[in-house]
């Protein structure tokens, strides 16, 4: 058998994580939305215990000033940089683009960017929590919300090694 056969791989499942999000969304004043809470899901990868990747989906229903109940949807590709990787506690930046729909029936959709900081805690090999403040930003229509976030991420496999 080749070598390369007995050799332990260090890419297996364990990379792959899961999170389940919520959090409060302050919405620009321009939208005419009152702030609401949020939640989603997002499926990713830990590339190492400085950086991760994910597909980020988020939903809420905000009540808008016209007395109207507005369906606002949140998906995205982002990447976090970890700081410490080695520490129970870890800041991090997050980064990501992606594409935010307000209100199918009116197909109000607009390219949009965010940033931000936020701490990691690893629990435990599998487990972790986060929080972390996020500013958006639409790229055509100029809308510019802000979000603060708490998230519980599975591990699978053996977890973080």
């Amino acid at each position: 058998m080749p070598i390369a056969a007995h050799a332990e791989d260090p890419i297996d499942r364990s990379i792959i994580f899961v999170a389940a999000n919520a959090g409060l969304a302050h919405f620009d004043s321009k939208r005419h939305f009152e702030d609401r809470d949020f939640g989603g899901l997002s499926l990713g990868l830990h590339l190492n215990r400085s950086w991760s990747t994910s597909l980020f989906y988020s939903r809420s229903h905000p009540e808008s000033g016209l007395g109207r109940n507005v369906r606002f949807e949140n998906y995205f590709v982002q990447v976090k940089h970890y700081w410490r990787g080695e520490s129970q506690w870890r800041p991090y930046l997050v980064g990501g683009l992606g594409e935010t729909i307000q209100d199918r029936e009116e197909d109000r959709s607009s390219t949009t960017a965010h940033a931000g900081l936020g701490m990691h805690y690893a629990i435990n090999a599998k487990w972790a929590g986060q929080l972390d403040y996020r500013y958006f930003s639409a790229l055509h229509d100029g809308f510019q919300d802000k979000t603060l976030m708490t998230s519980l991420i599975y591990r699978f496999g053996t977890g973080e090694r």
